[in-house]
């Protein structure tokens, strides 16, 4: 933990979007290399075109959801048919962070589309 840090969790560990992070690097980082017959290199060119960076950032960048009511209906259908962990079941399900997904069920709750919670403490 850094300090003045949050504690490291198994949640924000699940979080990591490593093969993004993979990806990324092997657009940024990757070479072709030639070597003589003695393994040294003779040779180096970048595998790319230039715009590596352009295309990982646009990658990246996706555009706002809708709350509109069909999303928050689907939203509210993978909620309630989640065994356990509804949350990240919704999280999953549209590939968002875990607490857009919370956001998003919150929002589904206040227009109706879900009970309120039961559980102590939340509302």
């Amino acid at each position: 933990m850094r300090p003045g840090g949050s504690r490291v969790s198994t949640v924000s560990l699940r979080g990591i979007q490593l093969a993004r992070y993979v990806r990324e690097f092997a657009l940024l980082y990757a070479v072709h290399t030639q070597l003589d017959e003695n393994g040294e290199v003779v040779f180096v060119q970048p595998t790319g075109t230039g715009d590596e960076v352009d295309v990982a950032l646009a990658a990246r960048q996706r555009p706002p959801r809708q709350m509109t009511d069909k999303f928050l209906r689907d939203v509210a259908r993978v909620y309630t048919k989640a065994k356990s962990k509804p949350v990240i079941a919704v999280m999953q399900r549209f590939g968002s962070s875990r607490p857009t997904a919370g956001q998003w069920v919150m929002v589904a709750r206040e227009r109706g589309f879900l009970a309120p919670s039961t559980r102590k403490g939340r509302r």
